[in-house]
């Protein structure tokens, strides 16, 4: 359905082929994760920092999370796999709660929320009874912003909550493209103060929610140049559209790992072969493929997706390998020379890249 008052849509599959007008990496800083033990990271899925740390979420390690000085230097890794109070089978996402210095732990397969500190102490688990499954949420003054996964109770797929009473819901469950089963991570990405970017299920939209004035609207469509399809003839002839679209090798599900910067917003879609990656300039309404723009960057090196944004604005990611040989930096000799200087590492040890575009 249309939403009135869209800023307009972002074409996705026409680039700018200017080298003048393409935005470029600047500003790089490499950090070398600093783990050989047990508990070292094998697949981060999310980052934040938090004052003079990082948080990782690894969901391969036992679906634990890191925390890590920003020289790379680990200080704790919390593994709680289990079903007694502080524990979880999975977890969906996690979230830092600026005004109590918490860190929130949502799991996949519970309706609640786990809180530790920052030295990995567990402090109490919340449940809830309003019946969401919880995908992403975002704390505001008196409120909760949750995205719900609503596949999993045919529920609206967003809601305003407040002390467990829902107060609005928006969007709501339809199965053709509410349904599947690729869990979507950092689902909300807030641009200001007052502005919250978010994606849902498998839309063509990012949406925005002014947290003063309580609005909801769609802020841009993503044009993902399908025009001249029947959906309606499609659904006639194969019922599910999904199954039908994951196998087309032009199909790109919509938005997920939603992260911006005062100038840019990234976001992240998945294909028959692989991951995708973007970037959306504010300024100059243009669209650059994360795959071209890191392919320039690195030899025998991948960046599929970004994990988080610093403080300071700086992307995130992790660069992995490409076998067989080690990856390195392309015409950047300073970044090279700081990747030199971590000496020769195991290649499934974690490098973080920080960066700017221009």
């Amino acid at each position: 359905m249309a939403i009135e008052n869209y800023t307009g849509p972002i074409p996705i599959k026409v680039y700018e082929k200017s080298n003048e007008l393409r935005p470029l990496l600047k500003n790089i800083e490499v950090v070398y994760l600093n783990d050989k033990g047990d508990n070292r990271i094998r697949m981060v899925e999310k980052a934040i920092q938090v004052d003079s740390l990082y948080i990782f979420l690894d969901r391969m390690l036992g679906n634990g999370f890191h925390i890590y000085t920003l020289e790379g230097q680990p200080i704790h890794t919390i593994k709680r796999i289990g079903e007694g109070p502080g524990e979880y089978k999975n977890i969906a996402n996690i979230y830092y709660q600026e005004s109590t210095k918490e860190l929130v732990t949502i799991p996949m397969d519970g309706q609640q929320k786990i809180f530790f500190d920052l030295s990995g102490n567990f402090l109490r688990d919340e449940r809830y009874n309003h019946g969401y499954y919880y995908s992403d949420l975002h704390f505001l003054e008196n409120k909760e912003f949750v995205i719900n996964l609503s596949d999993m109770n045919g529920f609206h797929n967003v809601a305003l909550l407040q002390q467990e009473k829902t107060i609005q819901t928006y969007l709501e469950y339809a199965g053709t493209i509410d349904d599947g089963t690729f869990n979507r991570i950092n689902l909300i990405s807030p641009e200001n103060e007052k502005i919250l970017n978010f994606v849902v299920g498998f839309r063509d939209t990012i949406y925005q929610y002014n947290i003063q004035e309580e609005l909801f609207s769609a802020a841009y469509f993503l044009d993902f140049q399908r025009d001249g399809l029947d959906l309606e003839k499609m659904v006639e002839k194969y019922g599910d559209l999904l199954p039908y679209f994951q196998q087309d090798e032009k199909f790109e599900s919509n938005p997920f790992n939603l992260f911006q910067n005062e100038k840019f917003i990234s976001f992240g879609t998945i294909k028959r072969t692989g991951f995708e990656l973007y970037f959306y300039d504010k300024e100059k309404k243009m669209v650059t493929s994360g795959s071209d723009l890191f392919r320039e960057t690195f030899e025998y090196g991948k960046v599929d997706r970004l994990i988080g944004v610093t403080n300071d604005g700086q992307f995130m990611a992790i660069v992995e390998p490409l076998r067989p040989k080690p990856w390195r930096f392309k015409n950047l000799p300073e970044a090279q020379a700081k990747l030199e200087s971590f000496g020769i590492f195991d290649p499934e040890d974690k490098v973080l890249i920080l960066f700017d575009l221009q």
